[in-house]
Parts: structure tokens; C-alpha cells; sequence
């Protein structure tokens, strides 16, 4: 793909879209008011039962959310919510965003656990550009009644940043790599949040928020020489 522009009434979308109720490597444990899921955070416990534990990558995300623990398995109404999905986005020119790209995990039914939520991972050769109305979300979700909340998702950036240094950074080579948590040319919203559950921070027992990083080339200043 050559470039990708998300205009502000566009977007991607891959909400509930993840693992299951009650399935994934962070699944929330299922009982009377299950767990929470989780993924980069962990889930939160809830009055009955633990959270699922946080796992994958958080420079590459390209796993989705798990779902959230069921009251009573099986049972459509006492089910917990499912995992936020990936979106996975690769491109060789500038990314421009306006619009949404959004994996929230799903909110849980009767005394069940909140879904996590799921993956956006972009990576392009140009720049990534953000206006005010842009925003990028992979939120956990809630747990209902005595439930657990669903741990936040995991949003990761690589921006100017060609395919050698691509490869680089995949071998574990970040020597011509910054990374922070945030990016100057994006000014719109991003959030990993967890959701709300029968614990919530600071108790240890709340869910945690998921993560996020960006990549970028490191230009840095040197000597040119010029031979004429």
C-alpha cells in the first residue's frame, strides 16, 4: 500500500472482534463474578474470581484482545464480553489520520468479566500525521455487577521507517530506532484504558491499562564532505 489517509467521517474498526467470551491466552477466570480478560494490562479480579494475566508484544502487537470470564458458561445472558480485535496496518508512504481506528474489548453481561482490548500496530516508510479529531483507541472494557474489568489493548507506531530499519528494530537492533510514548506530528487521542470492574487501581486487584509506543528513525546530525 502506497499510503493511508483516514479521513475525520472515516475510520477502521475491530471492536468485539477478538477472542471470545471466556477464550484467549488472558481470558478471565469463569464463576460467579468472573474476571476480568487481559492483555497489556492485566485483567481485573472479580468479587469471585482473577483477572486473565497481560501477555504478547507491546512493540509489535499483532495479537487480539481475550474475553472476559462468564458467570455461568454456556448461558447466553451471563456471559462475559469478548476481546478487542487487531488492525494491522503496513504502508510505504505517510500515514494521515482524521478519523478513527478503534479495538475496544466488549462490556460484560450479568456478573461476568469485560473483554480487553485488542491490537493497532501501523507501520510505514513516511511520516504518521495526526489531526485534533484523529484518534486511536484499544480500551478495556467493563465488568458488570461484581465482575472484573477488561485490561487495555496495545497500540505501537513505527513511523520513517524503511524496511531495512524495520528489520533492525524486528532483530532487536534499536540503535538507529527512538522509541517513546508519544509522536509530535499526532495530536489527536489515544487511549488504552482499562475497564471498570468490581476492583479498580490502586487496589492490585483493578485492571490495568494496556500500552503504547512509537518507533521512529533516528536522523541524527553529522559532517557532510563534499568533493568537487
Amino acid at each position: 500500500m502506497g499510503g493511508l489517509d483516514v479521513a475525520e467521517t472515516g475510520g477502521i474498526k475491530a471492536n468485539q472482534a477478538g477472542y471470545s467470551h471466556g477464550v484467549g491466552p488472558g481470558r478471565g477466570t469463569n464463576g460467579t463474578f468472573a474476571g476480568g480478560a487481559g492483555y497489556g494490562g492485566k485483567g481485573g479480579y472479580g468479587s469471585g474470581y482473577g483477572g486473565g494475566p497481560s501477555y504478547g508484544s507491546a512493540n509489535v502487537p499483532i495479537l487480539p484482545g481475550s474475553g472476559g470470564g462468564d458467570y455461568i458458561p454456556g448461558t447466553v445472558g451471563q456471559r462475559g464480553g469478548s476481546g478487542g480485535g487487531v488492525v494491522w496496518v503496513d504502508v510505504k508512504g505517510q500515514v494521515t489520520m482524521n478519523g478513527t481506528i478503534s479495538t475496544d474489548g466488549q462490556n460484560a453481561r450479568n456478573a461476568s468479566g469485560g473483554g480487553s482490548g485488542g491490537s493497532i500496530w501501523i507501520a510505514c516508510d513516511g511520516p504518521f500525521v495526526g489531526g485534533l479529531a484523529a484518534v486511536m483507541r484499544a480500551n478495556g472494557a467493563n465488568g458488570n455487577n461484581q465482575g472484573g474489568g477488561g485490561g487495555g489493548g496495545r497500540i505501537s507506531v513505527w513511523y520513517n521507517m524503511p524496511s531495512y530499519l524495520r528489520a533492525e528494530a524486528l532483530a532487536g537492533n534499536l540503535v538507529h530506532v527512538t522509541v517513546s510514548n508519544q509522536c509530535p506530528s499526532f495530536r489527536g487521542g489515544l487511549t488504552v484504558n482499562k475497564g471498570s470492574g468490581w476492583y479498580n487501581l490502586p487496589d492490585t486487584r483493578g485492571a490495568e491499562p494496556g500500552s503504547i509506543i512509537f518507533y521512529a528513525a533516528a536522523y541524527r546530525s553529522g559532517t557532510v564532505l563534499v568533493v568537487q
